[in-house]
């Protein structure tokens, strides 16, 4: 199994000490869980873990993020009276979790997601997914298809490659080859984020403070995304909610929505908000629209 490394003890704790700042500024009171997999430790933040008459809400991010960004804009407290919410940080990827990366060429990211919430006592769950978190949802289908009462995907990667234009290749790239925060910072601005999308710069600053430490002091072993099979996608049969950002530079949403509505057994519904990009879970308009679905 590959292992994805910090390349210095100061760059982990960089890491752990911005997630508590996250912690810090939010209006919840979070719980810090270690739940033990046969792909290492999983880093959990918890609200509400001890209340189990309440329903459970697993939010797993994307690749180069960790759990705390679907509360960077301090918007989950919306759901914090009706839900038990867990945010994890994926081994493998930059956060707390176990450097350890399953296979992507099997069901071993849903082994792990499945691994993890039963740790966490939960037998069914609303799932959400940011960008590759959502395609590790459709992994879980495949490996333990009970455990998902909802899913709700955020900009999920997998039912389209990323975008092969010329522009956004150099974007993408640029950051991997020439680590810096200049290159970061022209990387979110035009993929991640849109000048309307209702951000704060607070929390665009805080997310370039995050993945400029990821690109430069983190070493990621694990295979990257690609576009997944029709059969692979047909095995999340839960009722599925899809939100997408019409300005995502980095995932042409059409090509998501189209496979989507093609493939998808039990879709439900399909927002598209016309001022988001890629980051669309750093955005409150996303965490209002994931309570009014869950709300139904």
């Amino acid at each position: 199994m590959k292992t994805s490394v910090f390349k210095s003890r100061g760059a982990k704790d960089l890491t752990d000490r911005w997630i508590d700042a996250v912690i810090e500024k939010s209006d919840l009171n979070y719980e810090k869980i270690d739940a033990a997999t046969s792909f290492g430790r999983t880093r959990v933040l918890a609200v509400n873990h001890s209340a189990q008459h309440l329903k459970p809400l697993v939010y797993v991010p994307g690749a180069r993020t960790c759990g705390a960004f679907l509360d960077l804009s301090n918007s989950l407290r919306i759901l914090s009276d009706r839900y038990r919410i867990y945010l994890l940080d994926v081994v493998g990827q930059i956060g707390m979790s176990d450097g350890n990366c399953p296979d992507l060429n099997d069901a071993s990211y849903g082994v792990w997601l499945d691994e993890t919430v039963r740790k966490l006592n939960v037998e069914q769950a609303v799932f959400v997914g940011a960008s590759f978190g959502g395609q590790i949802i459709i992994k879980l289908a495949a490996a333990a298809p009970e455990r998902i009462e909802k899913a709700v995907l955020m900009n999920p990667i997998g039912f389209s490659n990323v975008s092969f234009s010329p522009i956004n290749l150099y974007r993408m790239l640029l950051p991997v080859v020439f680590p810096s925060r200049k290159t970061v910072e022209n990387f979110l601005r035009h993929s991640v984020f849109a000048p309307g999308d209702g951000i704060s710069t607070n929390a665009k600053t805080r997310v370039a403070d995050f993945v400029e430490n990821a690109v430069i002091n983190f070493k990621f072993a694990g295979a990257y995304p690609s576009r997944m099979k029709d059969a692979e996608i047909k095995k999340l049969a839960a009722e599925t909610h899809l939100l997408v950002g019409e300005q995502d530079g980095l995932i042409p949403f059409r090509k998501t929505i189209v496979r989507a509505e093609n493939l998808l057994p039990n879709l439900k519904t399909v927002k598209i908000f016309p001022e988001q990009a890629h980051g669309i879970e750093v955005s409150k308009a996303a965490i209002v629209q994931l309570n009014d679905i869950l709300a139904k």
